[in-house]
């Protein structure tokens, strides 16, 4: 990291008030743990600003600080966050990675650890037990074949989405929240790469339900919030398109993609336009039999106007794993 570096991700104006914010020791608290590095900034506001920022060896791979900016490149913090660890080297505590720590630690310590945070912060309640649900999921898949399994229960999940969504109600960014959502999202695709669609709708279920309800909490401004529902939609289509549906569970994903649909059509969202139509057409659709078996129109799979945020390609690969084939080159 170089001075030319930190420049270059942001604008005059912020790389000099960084300068000042790092000459006027406004920065503390800096600790780097493995490729993470988190720091306090003093600035206009009583409370600090929190900056996060990741790296590996190819550079910053992430920096997220907790002001309102939501200008071209790093904010001032950032920029001062880093002149100080680039300058003043020695301010840089060390600390193990937290797997390392919990390493050193037996099963009833690691439990009282727990214990003691949800106790102290009640909304990790949520993601506590949300883990718990995904590992013992993984767990019985795992050591049974049978045909009943458990599933996932999904209130866990949605209050864990309410809880993001309510603490960056006051943020000018949305995308830190989004990508806590998109964190929970991952967990949905594993199940999918296992072969669990149903569990993995489930949780998808449960993400789409609850952003559905609050996502008008968030500020908006940028749109990221409603373009956000394209990525919902894509990932919905996929694990639709993956499991094996009754009729009543056909039905019953219909009735409530559209209910949700309903929700955001005033404020101008086509959110949910894929996978409603996985679930209409499926793999009998005429038009996609027509596109996998090479006849692409400019309409590709679709009889009206193509979602644009789904491709040919795409579901060319879905129907691949379907038949069990590799994917199209």
């Amino acid at each position: 990291m170089s001075e030319a570096t930190i420049r270059y991700h942001t604008t005059a104006q912020s790389f000099e008030r960084g300068q000042d914010y790092c000459r006027a020791d406004s920065v503390n608290s800096l600790v780097q743990r493995g490729n993470t590095l988190s720091a306090k900034v003093e600035g206009s506001e009583v409370e600090s600003y929190r900056i996060t920022i990741q790296f590996d060896k190819g550079g910053i791979t992430h920096a997220f600080c907790t002001c309102p900016y939501e200008y071209e490149g790093w904010c001032k913090h950032i920029v001062a966050t880093l002149l100080t660890c680039l300058h003043q080297p020695d301010q840089t505590e060390q600390r193990p990675e937290l797997a390392k720590v919990l390493a050193s630690l037996n099963r009833r310590q690691l439990e009282t650890i727990v214990q003691n945070l949800a106790n102290e912060q009640p909304e990790w309640m949520d993601a506590v037990e949300v883990q718990i649900a995904l590992l013992t999921q993984s767990k019985t898949q795992k050591s049974q074949k049978a045909t009943r399994r458990t599933t996932v229960d999904s209130k866990p999940i949605e209050r864990q989405v309410e809880r993001i969504i309510n603490r960056y109600v006051e943020q000018w960014d949305d995308e830190p929240a989004l990508d806590e959502i998109r964190e929970i999202i991952q967990k949905a695709d594993k199940f999918l790469e296992q072969g669990d669609g149903n569990n993995a709708l489930i949780i998808l279920g449960a993400i789409a339900r609850a952003y559905v309800q609050d996502w008008m909490n968030l500020d908006g401004s940028s749109g990221e919030s409603g373009i956000f529902f394209e990525e919902l939609d894509g990932v919905l289509t996929e694990a639709m398109l993956s499991t094996e549906l009754s009729e009543s569970e056909r039905q019953q994903w219909q009735k409530e993609l559209k209910n949700w649909q309903k929700e955001v059509d005033n404020y101008g969202v086509d959110s949910f336009e894929m996978s409603l139509a996985a679930l209409e057409q499926g793999w009998d659709y005429p038009p996609l039999r027509e596109v996998l078996q090479g006849n692409i129109t400019e309409l590709g799979a679709w009889q009206d106007e193509a979602p644009q945020q789904f491709s040919v390609w795409k579901f060319s690969c879905y129907w691949a794993e379907y038949l069990a084939l590799d994917p199209p080159a």
